[in-house]
C-alpha cells in the first residue's frame, strides 16, 4: 500500500472546496462524485490517500460551489507513477487557462495553423 499526499495552492472564496478526481477508487476512478476533498489552510488544500494501486495514475483538481462543478483545470491530466509501499509528497500549481487560448481551439488547430505532417524518410 502506497500513501499518497495532494498539495495545491490556490485562493478560494468562502463556500468554495477543491477536489481531486483520477483514475484510481481513491480518487474516483475519474469520476467526479467520488472524487477526494482537500481541506484548506489559508490557500494551500490538501489532502491524502492510501492505495493498493501500482503503475501511472491519472488525475486533475476540480473547484466546486454549492455542490456544483465550477472550474476545472485546464489541458490533459496529470500523471504520477505510484510505487508499492512508498510514500509520494504531491505539490502542484493549478493549471489555468492561457490568455491566448483561443489560439487551442479547432478553428486554429485544423484550419487556419493547420499543416500537414512531413513524412519521415
Amino acid at each position: 500500500m502506497s500513501l499518497i499526499k495532494f498539495q495545491i495552492s490556490y485562493h478560494t472564496n468562502f463556500g468554495q472546496e477543491i477536489y481531486v478526481c483520477g483514475s484510481i477508487p481513491e480518487l474516483g476512478n475519474l469520476d467526479e462524485t467520488g472524487a477526494l476533498k482537500l481541506t484548506c489552510e489559508g490557500e494551500v488544500w490538501s489532502a491524502e490517500t492510501e492505495s493498493k494501486t501500482t503503475g501511472q495514475i491519472e488525475y486533475y483538481y476540480f473547484l466546486k460551489e454549492q455542490g456544483k462543478t465550477i472550474r476545472k483545470e485546464w489541458g490533459s491530466h496529470r500523471r504520477l507513477q505510484v510505487e508499492k509501499s512508498k510514500m509520494f509528497f504531491v505539490q502542484d500549481l493549478w493549471k489555468n487557462k492561457p490568455y491566448h487560448g483561443y489560439l487551442y481551439s479547432s478553428a486554429f488547430t485544423e484550419s487556419i495553423f493547420f499543416h500537414e505532417k512531413a513524412n519521415s524518410t
